[in-house]
C-alpha cells in the first residue's frame, strides 16, 4: 500500500494504480489513474476511479480538481446539495461496477453470435435448409454493419441500436426484394436479437417495432377439367405420377415428391401422411382417400424401394436438382398450353447474335404451378359438396374453426371423399388403366372379405362367384 499523503478530513484519500494494479501515492511519477478513496454517509469505505466523460483522469491537477468536487458537497454544502452528492456517488459506483463486470465477463460480439445462436437452449428447432437460410440472413447483415461502420465499428451486439436496426431494414428495402422475402429477413432478425438477448446484455429488441411490409398475395389459379386432361395425359413416366399424386390428393410438391410406400395403403384405399410443412409444429397427420385413377396408377408402381418415385425423390431431396425438377414441371405446363406467369413478369431473354440478352422486367407473378394442384384438388371437392371442414382437415390446414368437429377422418370418410375426385375423363385416351385401377380395387376388397370369412361363409361367396357349379350346396341350406 502506498504511503498516504496528508488530505484534508472529509475530502478523502486521493491515490493512484499503475499498470500492474499497485497502487502508489497520488504525487508519484509513475504513469497510472486517479482513484478516490472516502467513506460514504453510512460510514461504509468506498472506491471509486476518476474519470471524466468516461476518460480515466491521469494527471495529478485534474485529480485534484475531481476530489475536490466530488467531496466539497459533503463538507460545506446544504442538505440538499449532499444528497444530489449521494445521488451521484450511486451513479458513478453503479457505473463502475457494470464495467468491472463487463471486463471480467464481456458481452457478445456480432462476430460471435451466429455460433452462440446455434448452441443456445431457447431457440426455436427447425431443419437444416432453414438454419442455412438463418446463417446467410445474419451474415448478411454482418456485411452491411461492417461496410457502414468503417470509421466507427459496431463490436458488440447491443452496440445494434435501434437507429442501426432501421437504416439496415431501410438498405435492405432498396433491394428487389418481395415483401415477403423482406419479411422473413427481418422476422429472423428479431428472433435472433430475442434469443441473445442475455448473453448479449440487451434490454430492448432494436428490431421488435419495426413493422412488416404489407404482402400482396398472388395465389395459383384454379385448372379446368380439360387443363388438367393436357397435363396429366401428355406427361410421362414418373412425371406423370408425380402430377395424378398432386391432383388426386391435393399435397404439395415436397409430399408429392417424397411419398413413401409405408405411407399408402392400397389395400383400404388411402394415404396416410404428415405433412412436411407442419411436421415439426403440430406434426398432424392427413389422411386422403385414394380416387380409382390414382389407385390404378399406385398399382403398376414397384413396391420394392422406399419411395413411391424414387427418381423423383432423389431430384426433390438434393437441393441443386429440386430446382430443376421445378423448371421441369413448369415447362410442361408452357408445352400444354398453360400460361405460367402474369403479362410483363418474369425473366424474359432473346438473342443479339450468340449473346443472351435478358430484358428488363418486373419480378414473376406465378399465375400456375404444381401448387394450382393442390387449389384444384380444394375446388373440385368443393364443387362436389364435400363439408368445408373436411377439405380443410385434408389438405392439413389447422384452423379450429373449420376443423373442431372433425378432429380425426376415418378411412371410410377419406374413400366417400375419394370419390369425387374419380375422373376418368382426365386420362380419357388410357381406359385400360382407369379399368386396371378399379379391377385391382375389387380384387383387393374381395381378398379382405375372404381373409376375414369363416368356412360357411367363404363355401357362399365360392358358390356366387361360380353359379353353383364348384361346390354343391350344404345339407342344412337345403
Amino acid at each position: 500500500m502506498a504511503p498516504k499523503s496528508k488530505q484534508r478530513k472529509g475530502m478523502g484519500h486521493l491515490y493512484k494504480r499503475d499498470s500492474s494494479g499497485k497502487e502508489v501515492p497520488a504525487n508519484s511519477k509513475k504513469a497510472g489513474t486517479y482513484w478516490l478513496a472516502y467513506r460514504d454517509t453510512t460510514g461504509k469505505r468506498v472506491k471509486v476511479r476518476l474519470e471524466i466523460n468516461g476518460v480515466p483522469v491521469t494527471d495529478y491537477a485534474t485529480a485534484q480538481k475531481e476530489q475536490l468536487r466530488l467531496r466539497a458537497p459533503y463538507l460545506t454544502g446544504s442538505r440538499l446539495e449532499i444528497l444530489k452528492a449521494v445521488e451521484a456517488d450511486i451513479r458513478r459506483l453503479e457505473t463502475q461496477k457494470e464495467r468491472e463486470m463487463e471486463e471480467a465477463n464481456p458481452p457478445l460480439k456480432i462476430a460471435d453470435a451466429w455460433a452462440a445462436y446455434e448452441n443456445a437452449s431457447n431457440r426455436p428447432e427447425c431443419g437444416p435448409e432453414t438454419i442455412q437460410y438463418y446463417k446467410i440472413t445474419w451474415w448478411r447483415l454482418v456485411e452491411w454493419v461492417e461496410d457502414t461502420y468503417k470509421d466507427t465499428p459496431l463490436v458488440y451486439m447491443r452496440d445494434v441500436t435501434d437507429s442501426v436496426a432501421n437504416a439496415h431494414m431501410a438498405a435492405m428495402r432498396q433491394l428487389p426484394w418481395s415483401a415477403n422475402t423482406y419479411n422473413k429477413h427481418l422476422a429472423f432478425l428479431k428472433l435472433i436479437f430475442r434469443v441473445l438477448a442475455k448473453p448479449a446484455r440487451m434490454k430492448e429488441n432494436p428490431f421488435a417495432d419495426i413493422t412488416r411490409r404489407k404482402l400482396t398475395t398472388n395465389s395459383r389459379r384454379v385448372l379446368t377439367i380439360e387443363e388438367l386432361r393436357r397435363v396429366i395425359t401428355t406427361a410421362t413416366g414418373n412425371l406423370r405420377a408425380l402430377f395424378e399424386i398432386g391432383t388426386f390428393t391435393g399435397l404439395r410438391l415436397g409430399d408429392c415428391a417424397t411419398l413413401r410406400w409405408c405411407d399408402v395403403d392400397l389395400q383400404r384405399g388411402i394415404i396416410r401422411r404428415k405433412p412436411n410443412k407442419t411436421l415439426r409444429s403440430s406434426g398432424a397427420e392427413v389422411t386422403i382417400g385414394i380416387p380409382g385413377v390414382l389407385y390404378g396408377t399406385l398399382a403398376q408402381c414397384s413396391q420394392d424401394t422406399e419411395y413411391v418415385l424414387p427418381d423423383i425423390a432423389e431430384m426433390y431431396m438434393d437441393k441443386n436438382k429440386r430446382t430443376y425438377l421445378s423448371k421441369m414441371i413448369q415447362r410442361h405446363f408452357k408445352a400444354c398450353g398453360i400460361k405460367i406467369h402474369a403479362d410483363g413478369t418474369g425473366h424474359k431473354s432473346h438473342y443479339e447474335g450468340k449473346k443472351k440478352v435478358y430484358e428488363d422486367t418486373a419480378r414473376a407473378i406465378v399465375l400456375v404451378g404444381f401448387h394450382s394442384l393442390r387449389h384444384t384438388y380444394a375446388s373440385l371437392h368443393a364443387a362436389s359438396g364435400t363439408p368445408p371442414a373436411l377439405i380443410q382437415e385434408n389438405m392439413g390446414h389447422s384452423n379450429p374453426a373449420m376443423t373442431e368437429h372433425y378432429t380425426h377422418i376415418d378411412a371410410e370418410t377419406a374413400r366417400n371423399a375419394a370419390a369425387a375426385l374419380d375422373l376418368p375423363q382426365l386420362v380419357a385416351d388410357d381406359e385400360q388403366l382407369a379399368a386396371s385401377g378399379k379391377e385391382e380395387k375389387i380384387k383387393q376388397q374381395l381378398i379382405g372379405i375372404i381373409q376375414n370369412a369363416d368356412g360357411a361363409l367363404l363355401n357362399k361367396l365360392l358358390r356366387v362367384i361360380t353359379g353353383g357349379l364348384l361346390l354343391p350346396p350344404p345339407a342344412d341350406d337345403l
